[in-house]
């Protein structure tokens, strides 16, 4: 029977996770620097498309384009992630550069903003780095050590890594989230409040009794064609029931806030059909 000795395994492992708690330390310390710059940034960011329509609607088309980029989404984990999102990130910066969005803002303050953006774009491309060389690094550390101890910590350790938030990707993915959430909503996108029936902005929006919302347009419209039903749900006579209390003021004041140059347009359409 083969006996090894463990004080130096004891050692060995000791070390290891005093190394992972300092760097799980540093995670932490970093993670609420990243949260802060992301709030501060998105307070600014907030004041500015407050004060400059043309500039919101710049920043408007620029978060589009980032979406779409899908920087840190659908990654192969198991390859190289950070270097797929740089290369994303890079097409990204192409796509401003080819739209010339830069230089459509008025403020001066909006182009710091992008600046700041783009670096905590590069920051969690960092972050990602960093936590794949961890990853590749402990296994390769705990691989040889089993090679040259006969013992198999590189199986007894991979649920603490699951656990560890140095190596968990949904720690990345959470401040991603903060991006998305403290930066991305500031400017709301039209899409998001289309009607169903003309796929327009759901000017003058109106909540029917089932809470599904159109513009008043296509109700009145549905009206004269004895339309009673929601085009959604089917809810009963939703419709015909539907009074000027049912308009969603709060929703409106949100409209004509964030999407001026939309408004115009549909009444422009309303107009013509009447």
């Amino acid at each position: 029977l083969l006996k090894i000795q463990l004080e130096r395994d004891s050692d060995f492992f000791r070390f290891l996770l005093d190394e992972l708690a300092r760097a799980t330390a540093l995670h932490d310390v970093e993670q609420k620097k990243f949260s802060e710059t992301v709030q501060s940034l998105g307070d600014e960011l907030c004041q500015m498309t407050a004060t400059n329509k043309n500039d919101m609607y710049t920043w408007r088309e620029i978060f589009k384009l980032y979406i779409e980029a899908a920087i840190f989404q659908d990654i192969d984990m198991t390859k190289d992630p950070a270097k797929e999102s740089r290369k994303r990130l890079e097409k990204f910066k192409d796509n401003l550069l080819d739209r010339l969005l830069e230089s459509n803002f008025v403020l001066k303050e909006s182009k710091s903003i992008l600046k700041h953006f783009l670096v905590i774009n590069y920051k969690l491309i960092d972050f990602q780095h960093f936590q794949n060389l961890n990853r590749m690094a402990i296994t390769k550390i705990l691989k040889k050590h089993d090679k040259k101890s006969g013992l198999s910590a590189t199986e007894e350790f991979s649920a603490f890594i699951k656990g560890n938030v140095v190596f968990v990707d949904g720690i990345l993915l959470s401040l991603c989230q903060a991006v998305q959430t403290k930066l991305i909503t500031i400017v709301p996108q039209p899409d998001e409040f289309t009607c169903p029936v003309c796929f327009y902005l759901a000017w003058k929006p109106v909540r029917l009794k089932c809470t599904h919302l159109f513009c008043a347009r296509c109700l009145i419209k549905a009206k004269k064609n004895n339309i009673t039903n929601c085009f959604i749900c089917r809810s009963e006579n939703a419709i015909p029931e539907a009074t000027a209390g049912n308009l969603d003021t709060t929703l409106s004041k949100f409209m004509k806030l964030n999407f001026p140059q939309e408004i115009e347009e549909k009444e422009r359409d309303n107009a013509a059909e009447r």
